[in-house]
């Protein structure tokens, strides 16, 4: 699973021109977790000044709106190059959606509904409108993407204000927009937007009239065949009143929805707060309910099942992480048991060699622990393994002899000594020439014991060198006891 700094991706939920935005899941202390919406830049734009710096102003600005009304952030980030944002996840439907589903569903936008919609997604704007830099001065930012796309709509009948990626701080002495390319979308710009002229807040009043007469009618205002005729047919005012094609709207709602999508600016709305005004007492004087528990009535009815189908997809998309760790393990713990079942095969082939080797040995050393190993005051040899001498060890590597012992009658010799291994104690014995090669061919008896007594090392009492080696390692080159020598 990808981390974006602290957040834990889950599912993409979109891609725009500027950025792609995926569902994150934010972990902290103690299982304390909240799922984000994480907005990430293109990589192709990773390295243009110019977007990166639109996209850290984006996050600037939503940190100082502080609104039940506006997107919440938590926080800007950079990985590898790419700046992120964390924003607020809010599960609900977009104002386009909605109204999409209404048609599916052969209903339009109740009066009531439109107009809550409109007079909370105005206190958001005006909040924004209103932000003041840390000096005091307002900043007067205009939002340039006010559409249905970016404004959400939850089941308990919030509405909050997204995406201001493209806005713009107007004031003299603040930030300032980049030239060139329009920003927002076409069919909800207004005029002076159009015509690249001077913003300010009545851009976004405008974009809020046409939001305000699609919910009313159930209609797109500016759609037309080519960006040029949207823009021609904004610039020119044409604009039919609602009630044209809504049978439930009078002439006082129809002058509301003029006065906010008037060409001229200055006959527009001042403020968002005077277009929520007139909204409000427009709806208390016909007795119309605009509260959340109306939008959230309506939200619940038309999109209660597109959403709870999203929230099981979320659930689902949830728990694939766990499942996925789970399924890691479980492949992990399979590759464990098979490992185990390798080794035991191993081991078992390994004994199987041993026993081998060992059954190759026996009859010499059965047939020289069954003869009597006289000595002076000594009786007969007594085997120190109630079964018979045995190969205590596995195999002698020819080429690099390990620290083995091979346990006879009544001596222990170390195979890593090669030729030059001592015998020492009261019943010699000759091995091979060659003890080091790893191969046990014979043993043979070659007298009783010099001295019952003796003592380690290469020219004391009882030494005995094996084979033809004549030469005796310096130091204690080997070792052989024999177990009822009394000084061995």
């Amino acid at each position: 699973m990808e981390m974006v700094g602290p957040y834990e991706l889950i599912t993409k939920l979109a891609v725009g021109g500027m950025a792609e935005v995926f569902l994150a899941r934010e972990r902290g202390l103690a299982g304390l977790e909240r799922l984000v919406v994480i907005k990430r830049i293109l990589p192709h734009l990773a390295d243009d000044p110019s977007f990166v710096d639109m996209f850290q102003r984006e996050a600037r600005i939503i940190a100082q709106v502080s609104h039940p009304n506006v997107v919440q952030i938590y926080g800007l980030g950079e990985e590898d190059g790419r700046y992120h944002i964390a924003l607020e996840y809010i599960h609900g439907t977009t104002v386009r959606e909605l109204q999409i589903l209404a048609t599916k569903a052969s209903e339009a936008l109740p009066v009531g509904v439109a107009i809550g919609i409109a007079t909370q997604a105005c206190r958001g704007l005006h909040a924004a409108h209103e932000l003041k830099g840390f000096d005091g001065r307002p900043l007067g930012l205009v939002h340039r993407d006010v559409t249905p796309h970016n404004l959400m709509c939850t089941m308990s009948g919030d509405v909050k204000l997204l995406d201001f990626g493209v806005a713009k701080a107007t004031n003299a002495g603040s930030e300032e927009t980049f030239s060139g390319d329009l920003k927002g979308k076409f069919s909800y710009m207004s005029p002076e937007q159009t015509l690249q002229q001077h913003l300010d807040r009545r851009s976004d009043i405008f974009a809020m009239g046409i939001i305000t007469w699609e919910m009313l009618t159930g209609r797109r205002l500016f759609k037309r065949k080519s960006n040029l005729e949207i823009m021609q047919a904004i610039t020119n005012g044409d604009v039919p009143p609602p009630s044209r094609y809504s049978g439930g709207i009078d002439q006082e709602l129809d002058d509301i929805v003029a006065r906010s999508l008037a060409i001229e600016r200055g006959d527009r709305f001042g403020t968002s707060r005077e277009l929520l005004d007139a909204l409000r007492t427009y709806a208390s004087t016909r007795d119309l309910q605009v509260d959340a528990t109306t939008v959230s009535t309506f939200v619940s009815r038309i999109a209660g099942e597109t959403l709870q189908s999203r929230r099981d997809k979320l659930e689902q998309a949830l728990e694939r992480p766990a499942l996925e760790q789970r399924g890691e393990e479980l492949a992990g713990a399979g590759a464990k048991a098979r490992e185990g079942q390798r080794v035991e095969a191993l081991e078992e082939r390994a004994g199987a060699q041993r026993r081998e080797q060992a059954d190759r040995a026996r009859p010499h050393l059965d047939a020289y622990a069954g003869d009597a190993l006289p000595g002076e005051g000594v009786g007969p040899a007594q085997r120190p393994v109630a079964d018979g001498a045995e190969v205590a060890a596995a195999e002698v590597e020819r080429a690099a002899p390990a620290q083995v012992v091979w346990r006879l009658p009544c001596a222990f010799v170390d195979p890593a000594a090669g030729e030059h291994a001592q015998v020492v104690g009261p019943a010699a014995v000759e091995l091979l020439e060659d003890v080091g090669g790893g191969e046990l061919v014979a043993l043979a008896r070659v007298g009783p014991g010099l001295d019952h007594g003796a003592q380690r090392g290469p020219h004391g009492p009882g030494g005995f060198a094996l084979g033809e080696a004549a030469e005796v390692a310096e130091g204690d080159a080997g070792h052989v006891e024999c177990p009822w020598s009394s000084g061995a």
